[in-house]
């Protein structure tokens, strides 16, 4: 099985994918059947949210990207 994105989630689930976004976090405001509903298809589908996606919608990623000059000039 794939994994699925957020997107299929929310699609599955009838919802934005914000809403499914916010499902994840225990403190967000939405209903309990809702909340119920995404929860169940993300164990159901084995859904892991991707770390690297929330840091990037998150404005951090924590890379650095450095540029250093060849040490051997031809």
């Amino acid at each position: 099985m794939r994994k699925l994105p957020i997107r299929d989630i929310a699609r599955l689930a009838g919802v934005s994918k914000a809403t499914v976004s916010a499902g994840i976090e225990p403190e967000a405001r939405r209903g309990p059947a809702t909340r119920e509903r995404i929860l169940h298809l993300m164990e159901e589908q084995a859904f892991v949210p991707s770390i690297t996606a929330s840091r990037l919608a998150g404005g951090r990623s924590r890379v650095i990207g450095i540029l250093i000059p060849s040490l051997t000039w031809p």
